[in-house]
């Protein structure tokens, strides 16, 4: 999966420069979109650290915590940071894959972290 200038991989481009999706509910992404943001987490300097899955019947957008991302362990400081950004993209296409498998659409909010050396504490 590449990056080009579509308006989607402009917006993906967006949401990794400001470290986190908009809050509106129209605004929410798309599993394609999550996985593309991750993807450049691959060889940038962020990781997809916390994601919220929303439900979405008719108008309304319900917290689907099946598909969610709440945050890392501490002790996570303490790993490499390409292994946390490796798993980190491991995880989020295995929750885009289950999602696609839901009744509903599913679409995400996101929060990104930045790279930082490992803590050794």
């Amino acid at each position: 999966m590449t990056i080009s200038d579509t308006p989607a991989s402009n917006k993906v481009k967006a949401i990794y420069e400001a470290g986190l999706s908009p809050h509106s509910l129209d605004e929410r992404i798309s599993g394609d979109d999550l996985l593309a943001l991750s993807v450049l987490c691959l060889t940038g300097n962020r990781i997809v650290h916390t994601i919220e899955a929303f439900v979405v019947i008719g108008s309304d957008h319900y917290a689907d915590y099946r598909f969610s991302l709440l945050g890392q362990a501490p002790e996570e400081n303490l790993r490499p940071w390409t292994e946390r950004v490796r798993d980190s993209h491991s995880i989020v296409a295995d929750l885009v894959e289950q999602a696609k498998k839901a009744e509903h659409q599913i679409v995400y909010q996101v929060w990104l972290d930045e790279a930082q050396e490992p803590k050794n504490t």
